[in-house]
């Protein structure tokens, strides 16, 4: 099986040269520019035999950045990367003093709420979510039958006095 730019699988490929291949194929259809600094990175983590993407740091004031500032296009072509290469685990995305709007930022954290998670992690999640609202459930009919035992004991001690 030959290793192309689009070719997202395969044992010989280390995650960065995955995540650069859908990334260069992200930013081809979105028609943006590819961070030089981001494809450098990668270059280096796999020429370095780091075969891992743990973190993107792209940070705007940094020297190699301050002129060339992550955009919202820039950002989408990353997401789109990430989402493409769900085997590739990167814990820190640092955007720091770069030019993204909340409207791409919104996208990023949906991004990271769900489409990372893997289909059992969510339905895991579901789960303890529904275990707790049950749970919940529970707890508010015991005190509304705790309640309404005494008030009936109240009523009861009432009466005859009355």
């Amino acid at each position: 099986m030959s290793q192309g730019a689009g070719n997202h699988g395969g044992d010989m490929s280390s995650e960065c040269e995955v995540f650069k291949a859908a990334y260069l194929d992200a930013c081809a259809k979105l028609e943006a520019t590819p961070i030089k600094l981001l494809v450098e990175i990668l270059d280096d983590n796999t020429a370095s035999g780091n075969p891992r993407l743990d973190e993107i740091a792209l940070r705007g004031n940094a020297r190699e950045m301050f002129k060339r500032r992550v955009l919202d296009i820039d950002l989408e072509a990353i997401l789109m990367a990430l989402a493409a290469c769900p085997d590739a685990m990167c814990n820190t995305l640092e955007l720091s003093w770069n030019d993204i709007t909340d409207a791409v930022m919104a996208s990023w954290r949906a991004l990271r709420k769900w489409g990372r998670q893997s289909e059992r992690e969510r339905e895991g999640k579901r789960g303890r979510m529904a275990v707790r609202e049950r749970e919940r459930k529970r707890k508010r009919k015991r005190v509304k039958e705790s309640n309404r035992e005494s008030e009936r004991r109240e009523s009861g001690r009432e009466s005859p006095t009355t």
